[in-house]
């Protein structure tokens, strides 16, 4: 499988919106039934819940994600391996690196499902086994 030029696109600025905390621009990347899991917060179901979820509960400050590869799955599916460093909104420093899972439909992110190297096998195990229930 290739990743085409505007999958890519689409997912670089999303992470960009992520490093620039440019909330309301997450309308521009994800669809408005996005399915959005990140480790040790529930499933977000819609792209109101998400922005919500970004402007209020998130806890991490600030910081930025390092792309190091994008990997194609099939022609809407993606694997993303990176590196992120950031402040957390206590004032502490935080970096790890990341694992995404992004599936795209007609040019915007329907799902994102992150995983963290800080997270155990078996967390990560029954993380995405709950998750394809």
């Amino acid at each position: 499988m290739t990743k085409t030029l505007t999958d890519e696109k689409i997912i670089r600025k999303m992470f960009s919106i992520n490093d620039t905390t440019s909330w309301d621009n997450l309308y521009q990347v994800f669809t408005l039934d996005i399915l959005y899991s990140r480790p040790g917060q529930p499933l977000l179901r819609n792209i109101d819940s998400v922005v919500d979820y970004f402007k209020n509960q998130r806890p991490i400050e600030s910081g930025t994600h390092k792309i190091h590869q994008i990997i194609a799955i099939n022609d809407d599916t993606y694997h993303i391996l990176g590196w992120f460093e950031g402040k957390l909104k206590n004032g502490s420093e935080f970096s790890t690196g990341f694992f995404d899972l992004i599936k795209l439909r007609n040019d915007e992110i329907c799902l994102r499902k992150t995983y963290l190297d800080n997270q155990s096998d078996d967390d990560i195990r029954n993380e995405l086994y709950s998750f394809i229930a």
